[in-house]
């Protein structure tokens, strides 16, 4: 072959690569990352990402200074190819600045945010979340959502 036709094939190939390329990353956009005023980014790993659904936040009970606060969060757990929601409560003690969470519920979505399949009961125990959890700072977040004050100052 001659060296033209050689540069042009290696062209064409550059060119379909970068096609493929491009139309991946067009498939990877979802909900989530496009709508950032609903779904907060709270924090990732290699194989995973979480997002907080702002909209989901309920307050429970408003007790001065115990708070129960409800939320979802978002997991997108990229080995598996899932995306659960989780709603879980939220303990508050603000004197104390104790944090607990209870998952009550998971249930599998799509990278739209529509649910499929059944609603999962998730483990009931209540568990303290150390300030160091990634679950504090969504905690936080919750609370300031909610009260519109933070509740540890940890939240930018």
């Amino acid at each position: 072959m001659k060296e033209v036709e050689i540069m042009n094939i290696l062209k064409k190939m550059l060119i379909i690569t970068l096609m493929l390329f491009s139309s991946f990353s067009i498939c990877f956009a979802d909900v989530f990352d496009d709508n950032t005023s609903q779904y907060i980014p709270i924090g990732s790993t290699m194989d995973l990402k979480e997002y907080l659904d702002i909209n989901s936040v309920q307050v429970i009970r408003y007790d001065p200074p115990y708070y129960i606060i409800q939320a979802d969060a978002i997991v997108k757990y990229y080995t598996h190819g899932t995306i659960l929601r989780i709603t879980s409560k939220y303990f508050y003690n603000y004197n104390t600045k104790v944090i607990q969470a209870q998952d009550l519920s998971m249930i599998a979505c799509n990278e739209n945010g529509e649910t499929q399949g059944n609603v999962v009961s998730a483990n009931s125990t209540v568990w303290n979340i150390r300030w160091d959890n990634p679950r504090y700072k969504e905690a936080d977040l919750i609370f300031k959502k909610a009260y519109d004050i933070p509740f540890n100052n940890i939240v930018n």
